[in-house]
């Protein structure tokens, strides 16, 4: 008797237990659902963004190749697109790979445009630096007239010209390695980091030795 009660008992407690353990499992897949649907969600978002990311860069580096063509260099705009290109950098590299054709053209242009402004810069200050320092020697002297203040000017040029050929080679290889990248861009061709460099560097010394002759 005492077994037929047991078993009475056992048969009621896993009755009673069905209809909750039902209602767990379709809750728990009711969940898993949700989870799965969120995910999707984030990962379409994730997608946009990247593809947003993607069109920025390309974007900065057409403005860029506009900006680097133009009579005089404007240091403020090209010192924005720089900075800009700069945080697209880091902020596609923590979802991409580092050297696909998209991360090297933004790193190529966030080096290159801090070469050139750093260059125009320094050619700059070659001149200023000639002029002023020729300028003072005449008022000490009291020699200062027109006839010295343009050869003042013929000096600051001559100090200025080596800068002046390192900032024009490096716009012309920039330039020219940039139109590689685009057209790599559209040909589906990926060079890696030490190929991109060497491809800098060799233009770079052509458009030198050029200037030197």
């Amino acid at each position: 008797m005492y077994r037929a009660l047991s078993l009475a008992f056992a048969v009621i407690g896993v009755s009673a237990c069905g209809p909750n353990l039902e209602a767990e499992y379709r809750a728990t897949q009711k969940e898993l659902q949700q989870v799965k649907q969120q995910l999707a969600e984030a990962q379409n978002k994730l997608n946009a963004a990247d593809h947003e990311t993607r069109n920025k860069i390309f974007t900065l580096a057409r403005r860029a190749n506009t900006h680097l063509l133009a009579e005089s260099l404007d240091s403020n705009l090209i010192g924005a697109i720089q900075q800009e290109m700069a945080l697209l950098v880091d902020s596609y590299a923590q979802l991409n790979s580092n050297q696909d054709i998209t991360s090297l053209t933004a790193r190529f242009y966030a080096d290159k445009l801090t070469l050139i402004r750093d260059l125009n810069r320094g050619q700059s200050n070659s001149y200023d630096r000639q002029y002023t320092a020729c300028l003072a020697d005449l008022d000490s002297q009291g020699k200062k007239n027109q006839l010295s203040t343009m050869l003042c000017e013929v000096q600051a040029d001559a100090a200025a010209r080596k800068p002046r050929q390192q900032y024009l080679a490096s716009l012309a290889a920039t330039l020219q390695v940039g139109k590689k990248l685009a057209d790599d861009r559209r040909a589906d061709i990926t060079l890696d980091s030490p190929q991109l460099d060497t491809l800098f560097n060799t233009e770079l010394n052509n458009h030198l030795k050029q200037a030197s002759h």
